[in-house]
């Protein structure tokens, strides 16, 4: 019985057997009826005959009826199985759908058809798998594609960190979002709010991280959030220690309902966030410092030359238009090479450093102080007159001398400063002019005894004028008899301790003395001249290096002037082509002081050359904000690192974090770097612990009439 219910279950088998068990019934009755049939013909002598008739029509007819019925019955059951798996399959309008199918356990009575709805199960169950696997890719896709941010500077990493939270809110709904950083040695948390603040989370918060420091409550939307504070719905991230920008730990009250791989992708995504808020924030207080170093010298906080000139500019013509007087102090410490020498960099620094806070404090709020370079400062002050402007200058000379510096031997030692004073616009009334006249002053304090102030006469202003004229002509004569030569400092692979290039400085041969350049390129670019003392140094310089033998780099530094000439580059590439130098071999170097103010022209400038074989560097990089604009726009292959970072490399922890983020920015770009101002062994030691490729310095060599044959 057992075996027959298993073929049974069959259909084929089932046919089978009804239509065997049919034909085995009707021989049966068949021979059932005849044997019937031959007793009653005995029996009735032969008349019989109807009665065989009918009973033969049953015999056959029974068999086909039951056959008739079997099919009828077979046919109805399984139409009804099929109704039910198309309705189940009608029922699918969403993912959720798939899961819900009610046919998993229905037996439709027949095992072909059971097998069919075994395997539309596993195919339900493994589409239900791949569906629930894009929607979760899908899900970490549109989580992931609001975390986009701009190449913009970042300014305010709160205002970054808002809007990428508020398009968050477009994906997933959350009533607020916390992150917690490490701050000056104490964890500080910020909140997102994108609901109503609840100060439950604070609580909230300790329960889960302990004890954090300052709370900072921040507003997003509440825009269709009207949530209470929910400890079961929030998820939470951290850190073991912090990450960049001091990330440390990511949380958020998910309102959005979850549904199983969806956890997992929350909470990895909460870790994504952190991270590039954390990164936010560090480019935030990088550019902070960056462009506070902009403007400022990093090692006294004053500002740098480069700002004291858009100054003193500035105030030239606010002066013109509103009609009053202000003046000009340059102040210069008496005799600090000899401390420096004696004494080493590190107390001249802290000689600087104390000098700079005293004339700080020395002048009025709203006069201008800066550091012009070395021991050199200047200071603007609006509106005041000559008599003022002595009066300040002999408190800085006072004060300045009362100063008391215990030296490195235990002496105490005092120092001394010297200042010239000129007026606008009772001395001159154009801001070189103005500034050369104080200059000279300060110079004429220095011979007249020092720690002396010296207000300019009319015989002195005569005498400054003069030499500006004088100088004026010995650039002409310079550019007529080509009185330009070079000099060519070493610039040293610190791997190899090997030449690697030179750059060519430009000289002036005068009657009595050698001017460097310093002396008389502002002055022949104020003359429209600088292109030509450019091409005649390229000439001479190449010469020197093809007549040699050298076969290193040579790095030229090219006056930004000189680009808006339209022949400017061809010329260029024709000294460069009768010199026979590979123009791989050749450098120019990018200065940011006046080159950012043509952007667009540089760019053709850098391409043009580049695309015939130059490479380029940027100068003094650091000195500016905008030099990391040039890594932007121009296909840069060194990097010289502002010298007054090197110079304090050892001494400041600010300067040496600095110097070790653009050495480590660098090696990812593939961009060399150059230290320069290497001036003695601990900062060479330094820069090669730190990892930069070359230097350039005093101390690696100083710079030489002919280069010398090499490579």
């Amino acid at each position: 019985m057992r075996f027959l219910r298993k073929i049974m279950k069959h259909t084929i088998y089932r046919n089978v057997t009804v239509f065997i068990l049919a034909v085995a019934f009707t021989v049966a009755v068949v021979s059932t009826a005849v044997v019937v049939s031959a007793v009653v013909n005995i029996s009735t002598g032969g008349q019989g005959g109807p009665a065989l008739v009918k009973l033969l029509a049953f015999v056959f007819l029974t068999p086909i009826l039951g056959a008739l019925t079997v099919t009828y019955i077979l046919r109805r059951k399984i139409a009804l199985a099929i109704k039910l798996i198309r309705e189940e399959m009608n029922r699918v309008r969403s993912l959720e759908d798939l899961s819900d199918m009610s046919f998993k356990k229905v037996d439709f009575g027949f095992e072909e058809l059971n097998e069919i709805r075994t395997g539309l199960v596993e195919l339900v169950e493994r589409l239900n798998r791949v569906a629930v696997d894009r929607k979760t890719f899908e899900l970490e896709l549109r989580l992931l594609q609001k975390l986009i941010i701009t190449s913009e500077v970042v300014r305010d990493w709160r205002k970054v960190a808002r809007a990428v939270l508020k398009n968050l809110n477009n994906v997933i709904r959350f009533s607020y979002t916390f992150l917690v950083f490490s701050e000056g040695g104490k964890n500080t948390v910020y909140v997102f709010w994108n609901t109503k603040r609840d100060r439950r989370v604070e609580d909230l918060i300790k329960d889960r991280l302990g004890e954090v420091g300052e709370f900072n409550h921040l507003e997003l939307t509440h825009a269709g959030v009207n949530a209470p504070v929910s400890a079961g719905s929030l998820r939470l991230r951290k850190l073991r220690r912090p990450s960049i920008g001091g990330a440390l730990a990511c949380g958020m009250e998910v309102l959005t309902p979850l549904h199983g791989e969806e956890v997992r992708v929350i909470d990895n995504f909460l870790l994504v966030l952190l991270q590039v808020i954390g990164s936010l924030k560090a480019v935030d207080e990088f550019t902070g410092k960056l462009e506070y170093y902009a403007t400022r010298d990093p090692l006294t906080g004053l500002y740098n030359q480069r700002v004291f000139w858009e100054m003193l500019s500035y105030e030239v013509e606010r002066a013109k238009r509103r009609g009053y007087k202000f003046s000009l102090l340059v102040v210069d410490i008496d005799n600090f090479k000899l401390i420096n020498d004696t004494y080493g960099h590190e107390f001249g620094d802290e000689v600087l450093r104390r000098v700079a806070d005293t004339l700080r404090d020395s002048v009025r709020k709203e006069d201008i102080v800066a550091r012009y370079g070395g021991d050199e400062f200047a200071v603007i002050l609006p509106y005041s007159s000559g008599e003022q402007a002595v009066h300040i200058a002999d408190r800085i000379v006072e004060s300045i001398g009362n100063l008391k510096f215990s030296s490195p031997d235990g002496k105490t030692i005092k120092v001394s400063v010297s200042v010239g004073v000129a007026v606008f616009p009772d001395h001159a009334q154009e801001v070189k002019h103005l500034f050369l006249i104080a200059d000279n002053m300060m110079y004429r304090a220095k011979e007249e005894g020092k720690s002396k102030v010296l207000l300019p006469k009319e015989t002195d202003i005569e005498e400054t004028s003069r030499k500006l004229g004088e100088k004026g002509l010995m650039i002409i004569e310079a550019v007529e008899n080509r009185n330009v030569f070079p000099v060519f400092q070493p610039i040293v692979d610190l791997r190899t301790s090997e030449l690697h290039a030179y750059e060519v400085l430009m000289r002036l041969e005068t009657e009595d003395r050698i001017l460097s350049a310093g002396e008389f390129i502002p002055l022949a670019e104020s003359m429209g001249l600088v292109h030509k003392l450019d091409y005649i140094l390229m000439e001479k310089a190449l010469k020197e290096v093809a007549d040699s033998g050298f076969n290193g780099k040579v790095f030229f530094n090219l006056s930004p002037r000189a680009l808006i000439l339209e022949d400017f580059i061809e010329n260029i590439l024709s000294i460069v082509k009768n010199s026979g130098v590979d123009p791989g071999r050749i450098v120019f170097e990018l200065t940011e002081r006046d080159t950012v103010k043509n952007l667009e022209l540089l760019k053709v400038f850098v391409n043009r050359l580049k695309d015939q074989g130059f490479s380029f560097a940027i100068d003094d990089f650091g000195a500016g904000f905008a030099s990391f604009m040039y890594l932007k726009h121009f296909p840069v292959d060194y990097i010289k690192i502002e010298g007054e970072f090197i110079r304090s490399l050892v001494s400041s922890s600010v300067d040496r974090a600095f110097v070790l983020s653009i050495t480590t920015m660098c090696n990812h770009l593939n961009i060399k770097t150059v230290a320069e101002f290497v001036e003695d062994e601990t900062i060479l030691k330094a820069v090669k612990d730190i990892g930069i490729d070359y230097a350039q310095g005093f101390y690696v060599g100083k710079p030489v009439q002919k280069p010398e044959k090499y490579g």
